[in-house]
């Protein structure tokens, strides 16, 4: 949402647009980790960043139909069995 500059170790620096992963939420602050920078983890304010939730609909299932298999019954007499 808004780019922070770290003013304290363990801070993380981030930039707008930039996705975080979240770990833990502590009072107003979060600990993420950036898919940037080798993925550096730090404390961001919380009111800093916005919840991105990833549309990913899972796939529309497809059902495979055989062709119609002829039943065809078997011609044997019960003796041939044994």
């Amino acid at each position: 949402m808004y780019d922070y500059e770290p003013a304290a170790p363990g801070e993380l620096s981030v930039r707008e647009d930039e996705i975080l992963l979240v770990f833990e939420a502590e009072q107003d602050w979060l600990l993420v980790q950036s898919q940037n920078e080798g993925g550096k983890a730090g404390f961001v304010p919380g009111n800093y960043v916005e919840a991105y939730i990833e549309d990913k609909s899972p796939p529309i299932p497809q059902v495979v139909v055989p062709p119609s298999v002829r039943y065809v019954p078997a011609l044997f007499s019960p003796c041939s069995i044994f």
